[in-house]
């Protein structure tokens, strides 16, 4: 891209089958499919802290080096379809997901970081911005319309996680952890603009396949200045694992939703996680609703899913 000046302006590229335009047939399909991606979603926090709970002591960060491993069950499904399997895609001409690959690392450590210092509820109420982000920035990135059904869906989501996360903690360490919190978010939902404004340019599973290989790049080099304290008990590595295919089967189905519904409507879905996370911590570890938790819920499904899907459209180029 040129402007009068002469100078370039750097854009990620795609194949030339971009198209602008989104299959009109793809809207229940990717409404679904970030349903799906906010249970598997669930189901993985839900396994990761009994992991936890089961080996008190043992390095999270060990989990997540699970975690990205486990993505590479992205060559699996390709396989068992009979379809070719992903490649790693050269630079030139597919800067966008590389850039993707980057900015899930990024995210993924921020998220990470940001634990240890606020709390997981405050973590996952400012991580969930990523909605907002992507509400706000779409228009740019993919050239896809934000309906004011989905600026308000992802404004009253971020209300009622407030209310499931109660964000609690002072001092620099608190203010640093919620700051990397929302880098978490920020990052994160760039990154899933990046899968949206390549439309069907790339398979989930390469798409997966991309954001493992930097995330292993990161994380090895990590690993050898900082050795985590691995597991030793077969109970803890069953939940770790159980807990990665979660996470790989979350991700596919994400990408897949931004690749075939407006990135902000699938955005807005994406607040289902943390609703669907406190239900699974209620039937796994007895966890109780209060009033407080149960508006907070109720706001999340209201704005965040029923009102975007209610006054969903077929997607338009801007």
């Amino acid at each position: 891209m040129h402007i009068p000046n002469g100078r370039r302006i750097f854009l990620p590229r795609f194949p030339s089958s971009f198209s602008a335009r989104l299959p009109r047939c793809d809207l229940s399909v990717g409404c679904a499919a970030m349903i799906i991606a906010c249970l598997f979603g669930a189901l993985c926090g839900a396994s990761f802290y009994q992991a936890l709970r089961t080996e008190p002591g043992v390095s999270p960060l060990a989990g997540v080096l699970v975690r990205i491993l486990a993505n590479l069950s992205c060559l699996v499904v390709p396989f068992l379809r009979g379809s070719a399997l992903p490649k790693l895609r050269r630079w030139r001409g597919n800067r966008g997901i590389w850039c993707w690959g980057v900015l899930g690392a990024i995210s993924t450590t921020c998220y990470y970081l940001a634990v240890p210092l606020v709390g997981s509820g405050l973590t996952m109420f400012l991580n969930a911005g990523s909605g907002i982000f992507v509400a706000a920035l779409a228009p740019k990135l993919t050239g896809q319309r934000t309906a004011r059904a989905q600026i308000f869906g992802a404004l009253g989501s971020f209300a009622g996680l407030y209310l499931l996360c109660l964000p609690s903690g002072a001092g620099a360490s608190a203010a640093l952890g919620g700051v990397l919190a929302l880098l978490a978010g920020f990052f994160g939902g760039v990154g899933y603009l990046l899968v949206a404004r390549a439309r069907a340019a790339y398979r989930p599973e390469t798409v997966m396949l991309h954001w493992t290989f930097v995330n292993l790049v990161a994380y090895a080099g990590f690993l050898f200045f900082y050795p985590p304290r691995w597991p030793t008990m077969g109970d803890t590595w069953l939940f770790f694992v159980v807990a990665g295919l979660c996470a790989a089967a979350s991700q596919y189905f994400t990408s897949l939703s931004y690749q075939k519904a407006p990135a902000a409507l699938a955005g807005c879905l994406s607040y289902l996680c943390p609703v669907l996370g406190l239900a699974v911590d209620a039937l796994a570890f007895g966890f109780r609703f209060g009033p407080t938790e149960l508006t907070g819920a109720a706001l999340v499904i209201a704005f965040g899913v029923a009102m975007p899907i209610l006054k969903a459209k077929r997607p338009a180029a801007a």
